[in-house]
């Protein structure tokens, strides 16, 4: 596919504002970059990039934390106080103080990823224009783009170091090519749950879920706006996905075969069916179809070594101090593959340890095992 310009629509916010504007808590900021050319060549105009503010910057500014996150994830992983009063954030435990992410250490960015729905641009973004959404037509991303706008976000907000990046899934596969490109210097890198390139495994579980779009005649390619939501798509996606996330052992242990109740008299309805269901239906309520596909494609094609003849060296220039964390029910990105990322890192002269965190929750671990989780970054980041 040829090369892309794409002039977006966007209401520019003021570039007046100081750095304690632009840095303030409890609210969603959004900050447009002029112009900004894909790993592919596409040039994208305008492009949004929505970000949340979780503590304050110190006066040396030598105390900023930016972390990525995961594949339906947004910029709320602290909490915050909206219009409706204080809402939770999807690592709230780690905020508390005295936690690993203690605000009264650290100042905590976190943006929300183009692609995604919630306030950066993405296929639910129109071209000036436009009377839809582009939609499918948006450009591609891969997690080295992922790395290197954010890169360029921070810079804007005139952050110069950073004390640490870290990620969990898809935000770990970012910060792992955070550490590669240093779009800023950069003390510490945490890797959650996240390999140096997806397995077969992980892609064929990608490729069923794109399938079920394939076979939702409300899809059409990818042009459904002002039409029926691929709503069965989308679910069957989820449920494919919710049975990577979480580990076999949590699975019996919490539904076995036990039956929940269901209008079909003449057909059994399992517990394990009815989270499953109910999990597609949530997701449902809050999630783009045409975003959660192009997030996809970013997991199928995360491969560090990918058009990296030099990686070895690139490795070997790494100052940063690198923490691997594997999860022993992972099915998705095992423990296994990140413990080997980790030895990759470690054996070409970076600086890079591994822990193990040990959980029945599977690849969802690093969002549950908060206690478990707070201990090794606590450890790390002290």
């Amino acid at each position: 596919m040829s090369a892309r310009n794409v002039v977006l629509m966007a209401e520019k916010p003021c570039k007046n504002k100081s750095f304690l504007q632009k840095t303030a808590p409890d609210r969603l900021h959004k900050h447009v970059l002029d112009h900004f050319v894909t790993e592919a060549g596409d040039s994208i105009a305008n492009l949004t990039l929505a970000y949340r503010v979780f503590g304050r910057p110190n006066p040396a500014r030598d105390n900023i934390v930016l972390v990525f996150h995961a594949l339906t994830g947004d910029a709320n992983c602290a909490g915050y106080r909206g219009p409706d009063g204080s809402v939770a954030g999807w690592w709230e435990e780690l905020f508390q103080p005295g936690g690993a992410l203690d605000t009264a250490k650290f100042c905590v960015i976190c943006p929300n990823h183009p692609l995604s729905c919630y306030g950066s641009s993405g296929p639910i973004s129109f071209a000036v224009g436009a009377n839809e959404p582009l939609g499918s037509d948006f450009p591609p991303f891969s997690s080295r783009d992922l790395a290197r706008v954010h890169g360029e976000l921070l810079r804007a907000l005139g952050i110069e170091t950073l004390f640490c990046a870290i990620g969990g899934s898809l935000g770990g596969m970012v910060a792992l090519e955070w550490a590669l490109l240093q779009p800023l210097p950069t003390k510490r890198c945490a890797v959650l749950a996240a390999p140096a390139a997806g397995s077969a495994q992980a892609i064929a579980f990608n490729h069923i879920q794109k399938r079920c779009f394939d076979l939702d005649p409300h899809f059409k390619g990818g042009r459904y706006y002002g039409g029926p939501k691929p709503k069965l798509a989308l679910s069957l996606a989820r449920q494919v996905a919710m049975v990577t996330y979480r580990s076999p052992a949590e699975f019996s242990e919490r539904f076995g075969r036990e039956t929940a109740f269901s209008l079909e008299k003449d057909d059994r309805y399992f517990e394990m069916q009815s989270y499953l269901d109910h999990q597609g239906e949530k997701l449902l309520l809050r999630f783009d179809p045409n975003c959660y596909l192009k997030l996809l494609n970013v997991l199928n094609e995360h491969d560090i070594a990918r058009n990296r003849p030099d990686l070895l060296e690139m490795i070997r220039k790494i100052r940063t101090e690198m923490l691997f964390v594997g999860i022993d029910s992972d099915i998705l990105y095992t423990a296994e593959e990140v413990e080997r990322t980790c030895r990759l890192f470690s054996e070409h002269g970076a600086s890079a340890r591994y822990e193990c965190l040990h959980s029945k929750y599977g690849h969802d671990g690093f969002l549950i095992e908060f206690e478990r989780l707070g201990t090794i970054l606590h450890k790390f980041l002290a």
